[in-house]
C-alpha cells in the first residue's frame, strides 16, 4: 500500500467494481483510453482480476486510488508491463468529477518512487494518446521526456490503428 497526503494507492478488490465502473463507463475518462470506448461490466470485472493477478505474482500492477476524504475509488494508478516488450509503463486514470484536483500527478509521483525504490526499476514509460494534455502534463511533472509518436502496436501492444504520444524517465534522472 502507498500513501500520499490525500490517497492511499492499493491493490484492487473485487469490491472495488462499482468504483472503477465509474471510471471505465464514462465517456469523457474512455476516450483518452485504447479504443475510446466505454468498458462493459464482464470487462471490467476481467480487468480487476488482471490487476489481482498480477500483483500476486510480480508485486505490481495498476492500484486502486482511494481518495482518503470520500473514501472512493478515485481513480487508477500503477505499474504494469508495456505489451510484449520488456518496459515497464507507469498509468492513471482519474475520475470526472476529481479532474483538477491534482489527484493523478500525487498518485503518479507515489507510484515512480515506489517504481524506482522498492521495485528497483531503471525505467519507466508512458504512453498516452496525442492531445491528452491532462497526461503528458503529469508525465512532464515526473520528469519524462517525449521519445515521439508512434503507432501502439510498434510498442508491443495489442490495438492496431492507434497512435501514442511516448514518454520515458530513468531513475537516474529523477532528484529524490
Amino acid at each position: 500500500m502507498l500513501e500520499t497526503e490525500r490517497l492511499i494507492l492499493r491493490p484492487w478488490r473485487l469490491s472495488d467494481a462499482d468504483g472503477f465502473a465509474r471510471l471505465a463507463e464514462d465517456p469523457a475518462v474512455m476516450r483518452m483510453v485504447g479504443t475510446g470506448e466505454p468498458w462493459p461490466e464482464e470487462r471490467r470485472l476481467k480487468w480487476i482480476q488482471k490487476q489481482m493477478d498480477r500483483f500476486a505474482e510480480l508485486g505490481y500492477s495498476f492500484l486502486a486510488v482511494i481518495e482518503r476524504a470520500s473514501e472512493e475509488v478515485t481513480g487508477m494508478c500503477g505499474v504494469q508491463q508495456l505489451g510484449d516488450r520488456d518496459l515497464k509503463e507507469i498509468g492513471w486514470w482519474v475520475r470526472r468529477d476529481r479532474w483538477g484536483r491534482g489527484y493523478g500527478t500525487e498518485a503518479a509521483r507515489a507510484v515512480r518512487d515506489w517504481a524506482f525504490g522498492e521495485l528497483d526499476f531503471e525505467r519507466l514509460d508512458a504512453i498516452a494518446v496525442p492531445g491528452n494534455g491532462g497526461s503528458t502534463n503529469i508525465m512532464c511533472k515526473l520528469g519524462m521526456s517525449l521519445i515521439g509518436e508512434c503507432a501502439y502496436t510498434e510498442l508491443g501492444g495489442d490495438i492496431p490503428g492507434i497512435q501514442i504520444v511516448h514518454y520515458m524517465v530513468l531513475r537516474s534522472a529523477v532528484v529524490s
